[in-house]
């Protein structure tokens, strides 16, 4: 009987450890993503999976503590590690996205011709970082991604969910798109 007890604790550490890993990589996943779409309801989507990885950890802190209390060894600890260094890649996923977006303004540009509502939003820092806005009725887009600069000509690299060109021209007041004929109101900061 007790050998059969050790195998099915053995098999539902293995589940913990497979729930933990889903849940990390959920977690990250949703914090790496260079999309994301904000609605009037359906914002908190993207904060569901660090909920649930938070809710999973603390799960697995409980059954931790009461293994411990019962003197179980130390491989009980890696679903809740699992989940712990998940927890804290994701925030330093977004805690990194966050610092580049507050960086110096080397340049920004509009325009009117994408989006409902307000248009589209570029704003280019000066460590090569791009941020991005699409402003529609109910629901403003936002885009993340890198970007090059050789004298007056752009590269982009953000990905983007409508067609765009990766290649622009600055000039003082506009950045013209080479592909396109979509031209953007720049101005530098």
């Amino acid at each position: 009987m007790r050998h059969g007890m050790e195998i099915s604790v053995r098999i539902m550490r293995y589940y913990q450890i497979i729930i933990g890993l889903f849940c990390g990589i959920l977690a990250i996943y949703s914090a790496y993503l260079p999309i994301k779409h904000y609605s009037l309801f359906f914002s908190w989507i993207y904060s569901a999976p660090i909920i649930l990885l938070c809710l999973t950890s603390l799960v697995f802190l409980v059954l931790l503590i009461r293994q411990y209390v019962k003197g179980v060894r130390s491989f009980a600890m890696v679903p809740f590690i699992i989940c712990l260094v998940s927890a804290f890649f994701a925030y330093y996923l977004d805690e990194r996205r966050e610092g580049l977006d507050r960086s110096d303004t080397s340049f920004k540009a509009s325009t009117d011709r994408f989006g409902d509502d307000g248009g589209f939003y570029m704003d280019f820092k000066k460590n090569g970082h791009v941020q991005a806005e699409r402003h529609d009725h109910w629901e403003f887009t936002s885009y993340w991604g890198g970007y090059r600069c050789d004298k007056d000509t752009i590269y982009l690299d953000i990905p983007l969910d409508f067609p765009l060109g990766k290649k622009a021209i600055l000039t003082d007041t506009a950045l013209r798109f080479l592909d396109d004929t979509i031209i953007f109101r720049a101005f530098k900061e």
